[in-house]
């Protein structure tokens, strides 16, 4: 479906629109007044409707719940940059931003950090691709941040949609910790999930089920459905993540209403989405994801280990959304961000992230400076084997990975 910002949840966040003039050529750099400015409107209208990159973490529906829920709460500052072609008067690329401070310094990052697996920028189908585009969409925007430290972007794959990430040809881009689980959903590939063993072995497990016990997918439409589904999958991820010794995210107040808020969100801006596991007539679990008819990205999982573990419910949804998916034409899929063993079940590759820093100001320069240098020692140090060993031990653990067992469960992302 084509998204457009009609009636956005962020409207009031009191930002006014602005021309910032700079010596690059080409572009301009034009601060959005917000997600309802009928520039920023058209210009995303005419980038989706020409097949241009939207990311699906950068549906504006998506970003605006961000703005209106999440930066309030961090002190931030929302800025959405519009790169101008001066010869048609629209935007080739948006850029929605948030500036705020971390610690002693305030940093500029792209606008649904945090809570958005993969990041990239909105780019029009003309532009080039290349570093050099790279690096002027950097010195434009860079220009616009006059009062920030450092522009610190995260979570950038080097391809989104089957196109290169324009910001993650910045120079200097390196890889970062995270990595996205893609999932083949073209019924051709060699490597569709359809082909994969996990895939295969789960659909065998639904059948037995089936006949056993009964088993269905519900997803969760009307409000009353919605909240009761929500509050149980957030019950069973707090027992599971306490019995695990693992800290969720989802206890803080603020991101918990954020997610609550954002599969509420009117039908026709709706892009999250919660899928109910129903086995033996009672919820074994839940799978939030992003979801806009086309792509897919998971964001949350939960189930019941209480009685659940003997048939993975997790990996049951994970399986017949798949299915979902290649029955109904779905061009590209993830498993969201997290390495965890059983996700190579299915996916199709392990894809690293990449990372960009940029020091704006003096103190920047100095910090990100020392974020290489860190960096740089962390890599030399994994690559000497007795350093690799003692830090394996004190973790209490072999520094080679176990081989994902045939039954590995999601522990929930």
């Amino acid at each position: 479906m084509t998204e457009t910002l009609a009636e956005p949840a962020a409207a009031a966040t009191g930002f006014q629109p602005a021309e910032i003039r700079t010596d690059a050529p080409g572009l301009r750099l034009v601060r959005a007044a917000g997600f309802d400015d009928p520039e920023l409107i058209a210009d995303f209208t005419a980038i989706a409707g020409a097949g241009g990159l939207v990311p699906l973490f950068q549906l504006p529906s998506w970003l605006a719940g961000v703005a209106e829920h999440l930066v309030p709460a961090s002190g931030g500052e929302v800025r959405i940059f519009r790169l101008v072609d001066p010869a048609t008067g629209r935007a080739d690329i948006i850029l929605p931003m948030v500036i705020a401070r971390e610690g002693r310094l305030t940093v500029a990052r792209l606008l649904g950090d945090g809570v958005c697996d993969v990041l990239g920028a909105i780019v029009a189908p003309h532009v080039a691709m290349t570093p050099e585009t790279a690096e002027t969409v950097l010195r434009l925007v860079s220009s616009g941040l006059a009062d920030a430290d450092i522009l610190r972007l995260t979570h950038l794959a080097r391809e989104i949609d089957g196109k290169p990430n324009l910001l993650a040809l910045g120079r200097g881009a390196f890889l970062s910790a995270d990595a996205v689980y893609p999932v083949d959903i073209d019924p051709a590939s060699p490597t569709a999930v359809s082909t994969r063993s996990g895939y295969k072995s789960y659909q065998k497990q639904w059948r037995k089920l089936e006949r056993r016990d009964g088993i269905a997918i519900h997803w969760l439409g009307g409000e009353a459905d919605i909240v009761a589904g929500y509050a149980r999958m957030i019950e069973m991820r707090r027992a599971r993540f306490a019995r695990l010794t693992r800290a969720d995210l989802l206890r803080e107040d603020t991101s918990s209403r954020f997610y609550l808020a954002m599969l509420l969100a009117p039908a026709d801006r709706r892009v999250a989405h919660l899928a109910e596991l129903v086995v033996g007539g009672r919820p074994s679990g839940y799978l939030y994801r992003i979801d806009d008819g086309r792509r897919f990205s998971t964001v949350i999982c939960a189930i019941d280990d209480t009685a659940g573990n003997a048939f993975a419910p997790g990996l049951l949804l994970f399986t017949k959304l798949f299915e979902k998916a290649l029955n109904e034409g779905y061009v590209a899929g993830d498993m969201g961000v997290g390495h965890l063993p059983y996700k190579l079940r299915f996916a199709s590759a392990e894809c690293r992230l990449l990372g960009l820093e940029r020091g704006l100001s003096a103190t920047g320069r100095i910090a990100v400076a020392w974020s290489a240098l860190l960096r740089a020692a962390r890599a030399w140090a994994k690559q000497q084997p007795l350093i690799a060993r003692l830090h394996a031990r004190l973790k209490g653990h072999s520094p080679t990975t176990p081989k994902p067992a045939a039954r590995s469960e999601p522990e929930g992302e």
